[in-house]
């Protein structure tokens, strides 16, 4: 945590599911959900991580296939913890509806990835309404704060120009679950979250999962 929360601040940190809705308010662009990892859910996720090919998974779709889907894909690694696998599937469904409620939406965009490379470099907003992350393992999203973004951030090309002070970054923690506010967002200012994947170290990766509403650009 970096701070005491006051009622100003753009960001929440919670232990409590209730208040993701708190990402809907005009000051609000960010709300991270702090979780505890089971041990076997910790044990199949170091697992799965080793594994070469990690199926990816982008689709949209309505809560009722999150389940068969997931299993589908990741019914070969079934064999390395079976009760890490059921709660890896489980969990994401818990983290769809709870997204899906959130935005009232009945299908959300999922992406569920193996992540080996820097995905965006750049420090920057997305082009959607609300954006749901949870980095299940691995080195998480790396966002800043309000006032260390640059007033040059439009027009340039580097992190440098962009915020103010890089030392000044901060990290979602792995299994943490981000709700992000996006440009789209219907709010007369959408106060757009700055953000940006994290830098990997050689044979560092991720298992990220991503969802999206419907709207995005």
């Amino acid at each position: 945590m970096i701070s005491q929360n006051a009622t100003d601040d753009h960001f929440l940190y919670t232990k409590k599911w209730e208040d993701l809705v708190e990402i809907q308010q005009p000051h609000r662009n960010l709300v991270i959900l702090e979780r505890s990892l089971s041990t076997d859910l910790a044990d199949f996720l170091f697992l799965l991580q080793k594994e070469e090919q990690v199926p990816t998974i982008q689709q949209t779709l309505p809560l009722h296939r999150i389940k068969s889907v997931f299993q589908q894909h990741l019914q070969p690694f079934y064999h390395l913890n079976v009760r890490g696998y059921q709660a890896l599937i489980e969990d994401v469904y818990q983290l769809a509806l709870q997204f899906s409620q959130l935005v009232k939406q009945q299908g959300v965009k999922v992406y569920f990835t193996k992540i080996q490379d820097g995905m965006c470099r750049l420090f920057h907003t997305d082009a959607n309404q609300l954006r749901l992350l949870c980095t299940y393992w691995g080195p998480g999203t790396q966002w800043v704060d309000n006032s260390n973004i640059s007033l040059h951030t439009i027009s340039s090309n580097s992190n440098a120009d962009r915020i103010n002070d890089l030392s000044q970054v901060f990290n979602v923690s792995a299994y943490d679950v981000a709700i992000l506010k996006g440009a789209l967002h219907d709010q007369l200012d959408t106060n757009a979250l700055m953000h940006r994947s994290p830098p990997l170290e050689n044979n560092e990766c991720r298992l990220l999962l991503r969802l999206d509403t419907e709207s995005i650009l």
